[in-house]
């Protein structure tokens, strides 16, 4: 029987007239991950690689901390542990600052990610410099997967991508047309309305933007994901980070 990593968080929105309500939301933690992985055409790791998730730096530490601590805590309420490990992997030294680049690992989230992809050869002169293959994720299979496990994977990818602007909901997605895909036709799936799908390839990197009105079951969802997103951007983790150094 498989295990299905599942998280309970709670939240609290608050209502216009000054009441409260206590909210309980149920994610299905790997397939949260899966929704937030960065997958910057596509997902890629070195040739050989069994254990490399994704690096982040800079700007991006506010993914890494959500992701340590959304598996901190299903790791502290269950004995069926996920094992990661956060290395740093580089630093870059300039005149005015040193940017550190940090490693995500997991064989097991590494294993399980692999399904969902299907992965193609990189030209050689990529394979030269390094890289092997890049996976494009696949649609199927997540739709085949219960309501939690695609609201979560829903949910992680409105974290990363997603924001809310006048009343608007968004999802930006640079370089990475095959999971723009995938969130549109979830989004349709799940009956959000008003959606448009919209192409900007004039810049770069290549942007693919999708505009909805989020139908009730994934507003909630939604809403405290822009929130959570919004408040972590604020935070510097460089204090957080230095553990790993």
């Amino acid at each position: 029987m498989k295990l299905l990593l599942s998280l309970t968080i709670v939240i609290l929105i608050n209502f216009s007239n000054c009441r409260s309500q206590t909210k309980v939301i149920s994610y299905s933690v790997e397939f949260f991950l899966l929704g937030s992985l960065p997958d910057y055409f596509g997902w890629a790791f070195p040739r050989g690689e069994q254990e490399l998730i994704y690096w982040f730096q800079g700007t991006d530490l506010y993914n890494l901390y959500r992701f340590d601590s959304l598996l901190k805590e299903y790791n502290y309420s269950t004995k069926h542990k996920i094992q990661y490990d956060i290395e740093l992997c580089d630093s870059i030294v300039d005149e005015k600052s040193t940017t550190f680049w940090y490693c995500f690992k997991s064989k097991q989230l590494f294993k399980f990610f692999k399904k969902y992809y299907v992965f193609t050869f990189y030209p050689k002169m990529y394979v030269e410099n390094f890289w092997d293959k890049y996976g494009k994720l696949r649609y199927r299979p997540i739709k085949r997967k219960n309501d939690l496990q695609i609201k979560s994977f829903l949910a992680g990818a409105f974290f990363v991508y997603g924001s809310i602007e006048r009343n608007h909901y968004y999802i930006r997605i640079g370089n990475t047309r095959t999971k723009a895909k995938v969130i549109y036709r979830l989004l349709k799936y799940y009956k959000c309305y008003g959606i448009e799908y919209v192409k900007h390839t004039n810049g770069r990197p290549n942007i693919d933007e999708i505009t909805f009105t989020p139908s009730k079951k994934l507003k909630e969802i939604f809403d405290y994901e822009d929130n959570m997103r919004k408040k972590l951007k604020k935070r510097d983790f460089s204090k957080y980070f230095e553990q790993f150094n």
